[in-house]
Formats: C-alpha cells, structure tokens, sequence
C-alpha cells in the first residue's frame, strides 16, 4: 500500500513540475521556452547584437589590469601578514 501511495506523490510532483514548466511563465518566459530558445535570448525571443570589432577586448589582454600602486599594496600587505603574531584565527594553521 505505501508503493502505490509513494508512486502517486512521485507523479503528483512530476506533474506539478511538467506543469510550471510549461504553463508558468518566469521572467516573461516559461521555464521550456528558455530551455528551448537558448541562454542567449531576451524576453522576446530576439538574441542581443553581437558587439563591434572596436568594442572588443585584443585577445591575450585581461579586462582589468593590476597597476603598480596595487603591487605594492599588496607587497604591504603580504609583509605585514608575515610579520604579525599569530592570533587566534591561525591557531589551528602551521
């Protein structure tokens, strides 16, 4: 008796997933419309233009380069870690 009783709660849940996945819309769209039309579209189904050769990151150049003001600070830091006792956060750490 519990089988069938299980078997029923698992398809009343698979049911009720087909169902929002289907007939509910998120963001404009249901949850199989974004599955079939791609990450890449809008709401409306139109996909976003592609950005202009100008627009473009050279290849090989990261996005945010580190300046010489970041390296030293950085250098300050690391120092000042190394030279600082060891307080009770680094009590369990070699």
């Amino acid at each position: 008796m519990m089988r069938w009783m299980r078997w029923l709660l698992l398809l009343a849940c698979l049911a009720g997933l087909a169902y929002a996945a289907l007939a509910v819309p998120f963001g404009g769209r249901t949850l199989w419309e974004r599955v079939q039309g791609g990450a890449a579209e809008g709401p409306a189904g139109v996909r976003p233009p592609a950005p202009r050769e100008a627009e473009r990151e050279p290849a090989g150049q990261a996005v945010d380069q580190t300046t010489e003001d970041d390296r030293q600070a950085l250098d300050r830091l690391i120092e000042d870690r190394l030279k600082a006792p060891p307080g009770p956060a680094d009590a369990g750490h070699p």
